[in-house]
């Protein structure tokens, strides 16, 4: 199936570029909220890469949308998850200010 192909084409190439990015970013994670909050959305980029790549394939197995539905859902509750960790880490450093 041509559309499992792509996803999982295009996902290999974001999760080799989300990797790097996550590697360089690891050294100065703990900075400040800026390079933390960088930092999650890359290794939320990588978890999403690979749950793409999980989609592709039970597209491919099942000829279905379903399994990309579902980890698109999944990938948006951890997206939203790791957003409101910030927003709480955010609102700490500007009551300590």
């Amino acid at each position: 199936m041509l559309a499992a192909d792509v996803m999982g084409g295009i996902g290999l190439v974001a999760l080799a570029a989300n990797l790097a990015c996550l590697l360089l970013l690891s050294q100065r994670r703990a900075d400040d909220i800026n390079k933390r909050s960088a930092w999650l959305c890359s290794q939320n980029n990588v978890m999403a890469n690979r749950g793409v790549l999980l989609a592709a394939g039970g597209v491919f197995v099942t000829s279905s949308a379903w399994p990309d539905i579902a980890i698109g859902l999944l990938i948006a509750a951890m997206f939203l998850t790791s957003a409101l960790g910030v927003l709480r880490e955010a609102r700490r450093a500007l009551q300590r200010s």
